[in-house]
């Protein structure tokens, strides 16, 4: 990022050469990892670049095969490199064959870039594509703060604003904001996801998992996997977030403080948003949203997250995750459509405490599906939860550490706001996730808040210190 801002400095704006920088340096990092698998990128680019200008540019009578055929292209990608072996395990358990595993190793990004071009294409069929410049299609694919992890960038959103890299000068206060939410979210991952890392994998892959678990030691297993995987992902989107805002350019909100709310309706507005759109848009309206009746909803909305686990992983504890999740909203809508919500008692405290601990009560649960290393590992695991031993002893070798990382954890997840503005000691910052509304821009009220700038330089100081013993993304590999 250092070496591409300085490039763009030394090339005067309203040149073509600043994008196509951005582009080179954008297809250099993806190949950093594994060279080979470059060329799955580019060649999908090229395949779905000129499917969906060919669509958005006749009205032939075979349009919608050759949409179904470019749909069937990534989707069929996704599947050998992200599901082969997992077809060829679920073969072997019907047939009692012994088929050896392929050694196939999951591109990075592929299911991410796969779901943006399918949505281009898409709308490319419907019209509904300007944009058509092919270097602009690379880069909306490739750009590299968002490509490995997300978000997951609509080409209606990302394309329009590229003009901006070309046309634009980089502003000095575009780059102080873009590196302060950088800074935050990079604290995120290193000074609280990484440091529940070792207590989660301790307990979640330890070989005794099955025989020598308490009631404590899983549940606070569960909730430190809960508060890493949050900051995590969340901590990964604030810095492309904050990268994109050094160029000028306006990334989507991936996360709505999902662990605030009291419903899990709710917390999918919340929840890696970007992904939750894809799916609502090019799934489940497709399959007939709620147009078709109630019960007809609850199926769509049911399949819609069982596809949505299956994208997460190839493996039967996603498939269970999704299904958890189908039934949670399933319940929740039901729920809505039989009661009157503006009766006097679902507005009352008490209630909408219930429903808020209900509510992380459930995704706490299918968190350790989404964890586990296999089935029966999360149901033993879910047993002991509710069933198991107190063994009060257990606590006494939870790391204090780890009790404080909770506490800092839960207070920065469920009031960000507030959180962060005690943090830093200043006044209310514009990069709330209030001020940063879909579809708008993060406008920055950074002023004369030399505060804010000495904290973020403090924790970037950290942040260096931490990066002795990096850990990966954990989306990455979904």
């Amino acid at each position: 990022m250092p070496l591409v801002l300085v490039v763009l400095l030394l090339i005067p704006r309203g040149r073509e050469l600043r994008l196509w920088v951005v582009l080179f340096a954008s297809i250099v990092f993806y190949g950093y990892w594994k060279v080979e698998y470059l060329s799955l990128l580019l060649g999908s680019v090229v395949v779905n670049y000129f499917i969906g200008n060919w669509l958005a540019a006749t009205q032939s009578r075979h349009k919608r095969w050759v949409l179904t055929g470019g749909i069937v292209f990534n989707l069929s990608l996704l599947a050998y490199f992200k599901y082969v072996n997992f077809f060829i395990e679920i073969v072997n358990q019907l047939t009692g064959s012994q088929w050896p595993s392929l050694g196939v190793i999951l591109p990075l990004a592929i299911s991410f870039y796969t779901f943006q071009q399918i949505a281009y294409i898409v709308d490319s069929y419907s019209n509904l594509v300007e944009e058509r410049s092919f270097s602009n299609y690379l880069l909306f694919v490739c750009f590299f703060p968002q490509l490995i992890a997300g978000p997951i960038v609509h080409h209606k959103w990302l394309m329009p604003q590229l003009k901006s890299i070309v046309n634009n000068p980089l502003r000095w206060r575009n780059f102080l904001g873009g590196l302060l939410l950088f800074t935050l979210g990079l604290s995120k991952k290193l000074l609280i996801a990484d440091s529940l890392s070792p207590y989660v994998q301790d307990t979640f892959d330890s070989p005794d998992v099955l025989t020598q678990s308490s009631l404590l030691m899983t549940w606070a297993a569960a909730y430190a996997y809960t508060l890493q995987l949050y900051f995590d992902f969340s901590g990964y989107a604030d810095m492309a977030i904050g990268l994109g805002f050094m160029f000028g350019i306006a990334l989507p909100q991936n996360f709505l403080s999902p662990y605030r709310t009291s419903n899990i309706i709710d917390f999918w507005r919340g929840w890696h948003v970007t992904l939750s759109n894809f799916l609502r848009d090019y799934l489940y309206i497709p399959l007939g949203g709620n147009r078709k009746g109630e019960t007809r909803r609850y199926v769509n909305l049911f399949l819609t997250m069982l596809l949505g686990g299956l994208w997460h992983g190839a493996g039967w504890t996603f498939v269970i995750w999704g299904a958890l999740h189908g039934t949670y909203l399933t319940i929740n809508h039901l729920w809505r459509h039989i009661f009157d919500m503006n009766n006097g008692f679902f507005q009352t405290l008490p209630y909408k405490i219930s429903c808020f601990l209900l509510t992380a009560l459930a995704v706490i649960v299918a968190w350790v599906y989404f964890r586990a290393t296999s089935v029966e590992v999360a149901n033993h695991m879910v047993t002991v939860m509710f069933s198991g031993d107190l063994d009060w002893g257990h606590l006494a070798s939870i790391p204090q550490q780890v009790y404080v990382l909770f506490l800092l954890g839960t207070v920065i997840a469920a009031f960000p706001l507030r959180a962060i503005s005690i943090a830093l000691l200043a006044v209310p910052l514009a990069l709330a996730e209030e001020h940063y509304k879909e579809y708008g821009h993060l406008k920055l009220a950074i002023g004369h808040q030399w505060i804010v700038f000495v904290f973020a330089g403090m924790l970037m100081t950290l942040c260096i210190f931490a990066l002795a013993e990096p850990m990966e993304f954990i989306y990455f590999q979904f």
